[in-house]
Parts: structure tokens; sequence; C-alpha cells
């Protein structure tokens, strides 16, 4: 049975992702925060490890407990909208911590895990589009430049990692539907928006053995009407 781990496994995204990993046969691995509940029932035989995605030791003692890992799936994260002015070296530093600290040790010690299994491994990162998109970026500084990193890291995995099996791919989706999202655009249409099943079709599609030969480092997905 292959294994996949997923962080950020008690938000909406991670639900949704380890339901359909579940019903395609994966064992599910998830990664919770220490203290922070799961208000959902998870797949039947799921494993979970309440730890902190920043504390190195911790992760490689979590990693050297699985004799095998073929997909990680990184969606811990979050999200801070201020433009340049009202952006201070807090409020950056506070979403590297979020969204590339909290990739990075894990990211790293998988890859090198993954790198002397026969078959390699996939990591799947989550991107923003305002990491790419100045116009967009402009609005939500902090989180555009840890994003930034983050994206960047996937293309310096990938050359590391080139000789072997593993590799790492960023999805950018548009707006996602989810209940958060709703909440705080009442007047928008999320008909327009990206279903959270999509994105996590698209991540076992990257891990199935069809994809081993796609190479795309980054993958956009929109959502329409």
């Amino acid at each position: 049975m292959k294994q996949v781990l997923i962080t950020g496994a008690s938000g909406n995204l991670g639900k949704t992702t380890m339901s359909h990993f579940a019903e395609a046969g994966w064992q599910i691995h998830a990664v919770t925060t220490p203290g922070k509940t799961i208000d959902f029932d998870l797949p039947a035989g799921a494993a979970t490890y309440p730890l902190s995605l920043t504390d190195e030791l911790a992760i490689n003692q979590m990693l050297n407990q699985l004799p095998q890992l073929d997909a990680l799936l990184l969606l811990a994260g979050g999200y801070e909208g201020n433009g340049l002015q009202e952006t201070d070296w807090t409020s950056v530093q506070r979403m590297i911590d979020t969204n590339f600290r909290t990739a990075f040790h894990l990211a790293k010690s998988a890859a090198i895990k993954m790198s002397i299994q026969p078959d390699g491994g996939r990591i799947i990162m989550v991107g923003a589009r305002p990491a790419i998109n100045p116009d967009h970026g402009q609005h939500a500084v902090a989180y555009a430049l840890s994003k930034a990193m983050l994206m960047h890291f996937a293309q310096l995995l990938n050359a590391a990692f080139s000789t072997s099996h593993v590799l790492t791919h960023v999805i950018v989706p548009s707006t996602l539907d989810t209940p958060a999202n709703r909440k705080a655009m009442p007047d928008a249409d999320p008909s327009l928006w990206v279903p959270l099943l999509d994105v996590a079709e698209t991540m076992h599609w990257l891990c199935t053995d069809v994809a081993k030969t796609y190479r795309n480092e980054v993958l956009h997905l929109y959502g329409g009407a």
C-alpha cells in the first residue's frame, strides 16, 4: 500500500485530500498542530502525528518511523493581506514561518528519504498567484514573499534530486472554494472558484505512475462556471 504524509490535515483541503487518497487505496499519515483537534472523522486506518513543523528533530524522528514514504503533500499555511505600507518585518517573518518554514524541514528530510527508495517519491506544495503576479502580490506582500520562497524551494529540490526519482510539484490555484472564502467574500461567485476536490484529484494524479514523466514544476488551477 502506498504511503502519503499530509500536513495541514485539519483544514478543509486536508479533509478533502485525505478522503480522496484513502478512497484510492493509500495509507494516510496526517500531521496536525499539537493541541489542535480534528473536527471530522479521519479515513479508516489513518495515523496522526501532532507535530510542530518547525521542529527539525521531531520531524526526522517521525519520518524514521515510516518504513516508506511515497508522497508528501504540504498543505499547511496561512494568509495575511496587507499592502507594502502596512507590512512590517514582523508580518513578513510570521508568513515565512507559516508558509515556508513549515515546509522546509519536512520537504528536505522527506526528499532525502525518498531518494534512497527504488521508486523515489513525490512532494507537492501549494503555491499562490500573488507570489508570481505582482499585481496580486502588492495587496498581500508578506504572503506573496513567503509563497515565492516556497516555489523557488521546489525548483532547488528538483535541481538537487535531478538524478533520483524524487519530483517536487507546486500547485497554484485561483481562489479555493472554502467556507472561509465564502464568508470573507459573500458577494463573489463561488462557481468561478476552484473546488477542493479538483485540487485533491490533481495532487493524486501527480502521485500516480502515469505522471512519472510529468516534470512541470508549476500547475495552475483555475475555476470556472
